[in-house]
């Protein structure tokens, strides 16, 4: 990607697809969009796709393009199953994210919010 606002990682043995946000703005959320919509496509048919979405390391106010972005990437390949784990900072105030995950995106694959990436990453990795 770009620059190194949002940065994707592979973690548990390429099993999970993780991406660091530095901030939630607009053009994190293009390059993010950009990204995990190619991510989505290349993904292996029959695998489950799992997503940390990591924003500790941003201010959780989420951009309108964000918001946007987040609920066109929940409608995409509905047929592939998965689960997004969203990991934020429990020192921070994080009500208007998870009220966002909650209601405002398509339930295509289970959401959970964590404030521990060890707990995501076992949740994750959990068969459903």
């Amino acid at each position: 990607m770009g620059t190194q606002i949002v940065r994707r990682e592979m973690l548990a043995d390429g099993q999970i697809v993780c991406y660091r946000f530095d901030t939630l703005g607009t053009q994190a959320a293009e390059e993010w969009f950009t990204d995990v919509t190619q991510s989505f496509y290349d993904w292996t048919d029959g695998k489950p796709f799992l997503m940390l979405i990591d924003v500790r390391g941003a201010d959780n106010f989420l951009s309108a393009e964000a918001m946007m972005r987040a609920r066109q990437v929940s409608g995409l390949r509905r047929e592939l199953t998965g689960k997004t784990a969203i990991l934020i900072d429990k020192t921070e105030s994080a009500e208007n994210l998870i009220l966002f995950t909650d209601k405002a995106l398509q339930s295509t694959r289970a959401r959970e919010v964590f404030d521990s990436e060890a707990a995501a990453v076992e949740w994750l990795l959990k068969p459903e």
